[in-house]
């Protein structure tokens, strides 16, 4: 009975705890979807599921590839880790299992991630849209 007891305060403990807005610092990043400031052709959707596990979909505009019309390269599932200013993504269709960290920027509705799908070396500028 005693574990029980003791088991309920640990989970209702953990329910109680709150990640506060992310800004530059560690923690959860609110599920929501994100659309970049410039051309809005490109989407994130953060997801984060009851396991604890975290999922980033980049959604980027569609081109013309051998005659179909395909998503452009860097389109699809990433797994995330949120640090101290920074983001590290693992893109799930690579074969190759790494995490690459990139600038990370919170501030209320406006988002800048270094850019991890052109490779210019810039911060990139989303907004959301779901607010």
């Amino acid at each position: 009975m005693k574990r029980i007891i003791l088991v309920l305060s640990i989970v209702s403990v953990l329910f109680a705890c709150k990640e506060e807005d992310l800004g530059s610092g560690t923690g959860l990043l609110e599920d929501g979807i994100w659309v970049e400031a410039k051309h809005r052709k490109d989407t994130l959707v953060f997801q984060s599921y009851e396991d604890g596990s975290t999922l980033l979909l980049f959604h980027r505009e569609r081109e013309n590839r051998n005659g179909q019309r395909l998503p452009k390269v860097g389109s699809g599932p990433y797994l995330y880790e949120l640090g101290s200013g920074e983001i590290s993504l693992y893109y799930t269709l690579s074969s190759n299992y790494h995490f690459d960290e990139y600038p990370f920027e919170q501030t209320g509705t406006k988002l800048k991630i270094g850019d991890f799908y052109e490779g210019t070396g810039s911060l990139k500028t989303f907004v959301q849209a779901n607010k």
